[in-house]
């Protein structure tokens, strides 16, 4: 596999540089928290097994060790893996000391902070969160896809056209900033999907597939996927991914 091997000799790249830093400089000097980073957003991304994310905390509060407590990356990295395992209560309050500490971060880290509210049902947070992250960027298409489907799942069943198509537009705007976003590209598919073009569902959703890792948006187009081919009576494609998205 390209991706592990990649993955694989990124790794050995920091191993050695640690090796060759080590009679240089201390655990506990500054100059290494761009290892201890690197080291812990290599085993995040690598897999979303336990081991890894231990792993990647372990490199994270290493960074933080050396920042006392400050390493703008490393509370990123230690929220992306509160939210990965569901403790969205503590994933929210490391996005929440970012914000504290860096009030002129990226505006990502407010999207972050708004899934975790998302998550845990608090909308009216979630939605202002989106909302800010627009104000400070009007393209961010994290923001955007976001607001979008978060409003069209509170509207879904609605007959108002005119709020309908806002958000479509929404979702084509993100998808004209970040062709590549897979949450956009599952909004975008279930938008044909009622539109019964099918062949446009399956395009995105493939394409959806191939450029995340995450289990849950995976499993989204996956759904979407089966549901297509059992529109179309193509009973086998449908049960192949009906399987993928249960185990998703």
């Amino acid at each position: 596999d390209v991706v592990e091997d990649y993955f694989n000799k990124a790794n050995q790249c920091f191993g050695e540089a640690a090796n060759l830093l080590q009679d240089e400089m201390s655990a506990l000097e500054t100059d290494s928290e761009l290892i201890w980073i690197a080291k812990g957003y290599l085993a995040l991304y690598a897999n979303t097994g336990t081991s890894n994310y231990r792993s990647a905390r372990e490199n994270f509060n290493a960074a933080m060790d050396v920042t006392q407590g400050q390493s703008y990356a490393a509370n990123l990295g230690l929220g992306a893996i509160q939210f990965l395992q569901g403790d969205f209560k503590h994933a929210s309050k490391c996005y929440s000391k970012i914000l504290s500490n860096y009030p002129h971060c990226a505006p990502d880290v407010r999207v972050c902070l708004g899934h975790c509210y998302l998550k845990m049902s608090n909308l009216e947070m979630a939605k202002k969160c989106y909302q800010r992250a627009l104000t400070l960027d009007v393209n961010n298409a994290h923001a955007l896809t976001a607001l979008a489907m978060m409003e069209m799942d509170n509207e879904r069943g609605a007959k108002d056209a005119h709020r309908v198509k806002k958000n479509v537009t929404k979702m084509f705007n993100a998808h004209r900033q970040n062709p590549n976003l897979a949450a956009t590209l599952n909004g975008l598919a279930d938008h044909f999907f009622k539109k019964m073009r099918y062949n446009k569902v399956i395009e995105l959703c493939s394409r959806s597939v191939e450029r995340t890792a995450n289990v849950e948006v995976k499993g989204q187009a996956y759904l979407l996927m089966a549901r297509t081919y059992h529109k179309e009576n193509n009973f086998e494609q449908a049960s192949k991914f009906y399987k993928l998205a249960r185990n998703n």
